[in-house]
Order: structure tokens, then C-alpha cells, then sequence
């Protein structure tokens, strides 16, 4: 009866206000001591947790830590050498020689039926924003720039994942018209066949066919891109894409890519749609009193980011810089911030503003300007109802310049206008 009335308590307390899937299964091994024990934690773990912040997240029973944790302030160009700079630690990742690595590149060509006179010129590693903690060897047929044939393979996996020719992006030729379905199929056959991958679980996210004429020739290329499938929900960090055309009969590749989702941690969801646009429309109540003119909804996956963050702390992350040529407002050197490697399954609320009056605008600051004004796209996650990032559209540069005249001055802008005369830039790095 105890067990009973402790199980009632938590569901009355743990319910949609709270991100909590709680349950115990039923076990014939399991004692009613070693349940009752296995609530008690879970109770007393649910008030430490809710009154020291609010917030627990549990699935099952157990309860594990926030998502979203506090970013680490760092630079742009700390960021930009953690992303492309290969460090110690990532060699220590290498499972492959470079001349493995030049023998890979060689079997592939000879399967694509390159000839046997070509040479390769060049190899050394490299690595991607896209997927930063994946290592490559970059191997090219020649010295020059976007010339020749490059190969990426992974070299952890020792699988060819990118490749283009850049010599057949830059030549002329008439190729045979085909139907999409028929793409389709040699799409699949070049995945299979060519890259020894495999297309379990996943689905076509994009198809293109791209038409162009020269002289008496025209191109019939094709653009295929297939996405993982988690959930339901496509995860473009997890896909193969492919850039072909047919010539007599003959596939060949311009290009192809394989991605792999080293971040992404798969999650449920518990927290509804419903759930999901209130705790948008509460935060976006903290930062603007605007009336709301539309809410959309969509499941994404997506990067944890600091965005909402920063606007949470009301950090100026931006400034004013003026040259000879150019005023543009950029992001501080000094003002990006560092979250974990993390993509995770959210809900993507974004909200849209009825338009005010110009004239009734008014900012200390940029980050003030973009809390107040802005229409902004939160990151809800789907197992915890966490705020774990956002979007403001700033990059879009809607009212950067309004907001530019506004600092500086309508007159002091409008000589600048009439000095260079051209439009002011507006220059947005992303995090």
C-alpha cells in the first residue's frame, strides 16, 4: 500500500510540466523492497533536482544530466583551428598508412575505369567543418587547383567517402537523357557497387536534375542525395549524396560524398508539439512583448548551440566596424562560445512577429535590438523539453542596417551612403 501511495505522488508531481518518463517493468527477479528502494531514489533524486533548478530528465529509471550545458567562451580563430587543424589527438585516430591510403585511391579509379596512366601528385591529410572529428587523406591526381581527380579517404575506416573530378566539371559533353526512376537505380547501384556502402534505413531526401546546353550538346546530370532515417526524422549529417550523368551508356561520376554522424545522440520523444511551443512562446515572452503572428513547428535534428544562450545572459557578442570602403557589423573576435559536440532530435519552433512601427524601435544594443524585434527559431529537445540552441536570422541582415543608422546616426550614415555610394555590407560570421 506504501509502494502505491509513493507511485501516486510521483504522478502527480511528475507530469507534462516536468520532462520525466518514469516507470518501473514489472519483474518476477525484482523484490518489492528493491522497488520500493528504486522509487524512493528516484523521488528523493526528482525534489533535490526540481528545487536546485527546476529541472529533471529522466527515462526509465535513470536519471541523467542536462543536455545543454554551459559554453565555454572562446574565439573565432580558436574555433576555426579546433575545426580544420589536425591535432595530435586526432592522429591518434589514424588506423591507415599513407600508402594504404594511395592504394585505396587506386583500386577505385581502376573500378571507375580511369586509365592506368594517371598519377597521383599529391596526399596529405585533411579534415571538415561538416565533420570535424573525422580524419582524411587528401589524394589528387594534380598540383593545380580544382583540377584533375581528389579522393578522400577516411583514415580511420580506410573507406573512400569523397570524390570528385574536377577535370569532367569543366569539359563539354552531350549525355544521354534518362528518367528519374532509372536515376534512381544507378544511384543505388554506384552506392552498392562503386562505394560499398549501405542504404539500410535510408531514405531520398533530395533529387535534382540538372539541364544544361553548349553548341550542339546538352548535359543531363543528376544530383541524389539519401539521408539516415532516425525516427522518422532525416539526418543530413548521415548521408550519401551523388552527382552523375549517363554518356553512351556509361555512368559517370562528377562527383560523390559520405557522411558520417559522430555528434549525433539519438533520443526519444517524449515532450509533445504542444508542450514544445509553449516553452518557445514562454522564452520569447523573457525577450519581446510584440504580438505573435505565426508559429511552425517541424522535428529536426540539429547542433546544440549558444544562441538562445547569449541572448538569455544579454551578451553583445557583435560591433561596428568602419574602413575606408565598408561599414559592416561582425561578430567580436573574443565573443564565440564552445558547446559539446552534441546533435540531438528537437523540435523546431520558430516564431514570427506581427511588423511595428519603425519609429517605435528602440535599443541599447545589437543583442538587446535582436531580443526585442527579431523573429527567432528555438531548439526544443524532444526527450528533455531543454532549450538546447536556437536561430535569429540575423545573418539575413533584415535589420542590421537599420540598426547600423540607428548607431551612428541618420546623418553621419547618409554621407557614408554618399561617399561610397553603394549599399552598406553587412557582414554575419556563423558559430
Amino acid at each position: 500500500m506504501e509502494n502505491e501511495k509513493i507511485k501516486e505522488k510521483v504522478k502527480n508531481n511528475v507530469k507534462e510540466d516536468i520532462a520525466i518518463n518514469f516507470f518501473i517493468k514489472e519483474s518476477t527477479e525484482k523484490s518489492k523492497e528493491t522497488i520500493y528502494e528504486t522509487i524512493k531514489k528516484v523521488i528523493i533524486t526528482f525534489f533535490t533536482i526540481v528545487l536546485g533548478t527546476g529541472l529533471v530528465f529522466a527515462t526509465s529509471q535513470d536519471v541523467y544530466e542536462k543536455v545543454f550545458k554551459k559554453p565555454v567562451q572562446t574565439t573565432r580563430s580558436e574555433i576555426q583551428k579546433e575545426l580544420t587543424e589536425i591535432s595530435e589527438e586526432d592522429k591518434s585516430k589514424i588506423n591507415i598508412s599513407e600508402e594504404e591510403a594511395k592504394e585505396i585511391a587506386i583500386i577505385l579509379l581502376d573500378k571507375l575505369n580511369y586509365s592506368d596512366s594517371i598519377e597521383i601528385k599529391t596526399i596529405k591529410f585533411k579534415k571538415f567543418i561538416e565533420d570535424p572529428d573525422t580524419i582524411y587523406y587528401q589524394i589528387n591526381t594534380s598540383e593545380e587547383y580544382e583540377r584533375g581527380i581528389e579522393i578522400l579517404v577516411n583514415a580511420t575506416n580506410k573507406q573512400v567517402e569523397m570524390f570528385t573530378d574536377w577535370d569532367f566539371k569543366n569539359t563539354q559533353y552531350s549525355s544521354d537523357n534518362i528518367k528519374e526512376e532509372e536515376a534512381i537505380q544507378i544511384a543505388k547501384e554506384i552506392i552498392t557497387t562503386y562505394l560499398n556502402a549501405n542504404l539500410e534505413g535510408y531514405e531520398i531526401k533530395e533529387i535534382q536534375k540538372y539541364e544544361s546546353s553548349f553548341n550542339n550538346g546538352k548535359r543531363h546530370n543528376w544530383y541524389i542525395e539519401f539521408c539516415k532515417n532516425c525516427g522518422g526524422i532525416k539526418n543530413e549529417n548521415e548521408s550519401i549524396a551523388l552527382f552523375f550523368f549517363v554518356l553512351n551508356k556509361q555512368i559517370i561520376i562528377n562527383d560523390f560524398r559520405i557522411l558520417h554522424d559522430n555528434m549525433f545522440k539519438d533520443s526519444e520523444i517524449i515532450i509533445s508539439k504542444e508542450k514544445a511551443i509553449q516553452i518557445a512562446k514562454n522564452k520569447e515572452a523573457e525577450f519581446s512583448n510584440i504580438p505573435i503572428k505565426n508559429i511552425s513547428v517541424e522535428t529536426k535534428i540539429k547542433n546544440v548551440n549558444s544562441k538562445i544562450y547569449e541572448l538569455e545572459n544579454n551578451i553583445e557578442v557583435y560591433e561596428i566596424l568602419e574602413s575606408d570602403n565598408e561599414i559592416t557589423v561582425t561578430r567580436k573576435e573574443n565573443q564565440y562560445y564552445k558547446n559539446e559536440k552534441l546533435r540531438r532530435k528537437v523540435w523546431k519552433v520558430t516564431i514570427e512577429h506581427e511588423e511595428i512601427n519603425q519609429e517605435t524601435k528602440s535599443a541599447e544594443s545589437i543583442t538587446e535590438y535582436i531580443r526585442k524585434y527579431y523573429d527567432k527559431v528555438y531548439y526544443i529537445d524532444t526527450e528533455t523539453g531543454e532549450i538546447i540552441g536556437g536561430e535569429d536570422n540575423f545573418a539575413t541582415g533584415k535589420y542590421a542596417k537599420e540598426l547600423l543608422k540607428r548607431q551612428i546616426g541618420e546623418e553621419k550614415y547618409n554621407k557614408i551612403l554618399e561617399k561610397y555610394s553603394r549599399k552598406i555590407d553587412v557582414l554575419y560570421v556563423e558559430d
